[in-house]
């Protein structure tokens, strides 16, 4: 190939917002380059917010055991009786859990 025709291959990117065209072996390579940088930064957002979103859902899941635990707890305390509520705490927390 010559230089001629090495300098006139023509890159073009389309969108719905626009589109832009380039002329040259260089704009086409920087183009190249451009889209897998873009890529590579996409693709560590998405891990790291996978990441994220698995330790969140961690927190998440512990807290409502918790609270589903101490809602079972009073649940068997109203069974019994004022008087008797205090000597079947330990009771209902074993119960509970």
């Amino acid at each position: 190939m010559s230089e001629a025709e090495n300098s006139a291959s023509t890159s073009e990117i389309k969108t719905p917002i626009g589109s832009v065209s380039f002329t040259g072996k260089r704009a086409a390579e920087f183009i190249t380059i451009l889209s897998l940088c873009l890529l590579f930064v996409l693709a560590y957002g998405f891990w790291d917010h996978k990441i994220d979103a698995k330790a969140g859902n961690d927190v998440t899941r512990d807290v409502l055991k918790e609270l589903v635990m101490g809602i079972r707890e009073s649940n068997c305390l109203t069974t019994f009786k004022e008087e008797a509520r205090e000597a079947k705490a330990e009771f209902c927390k074993r119960v509970s859990r």
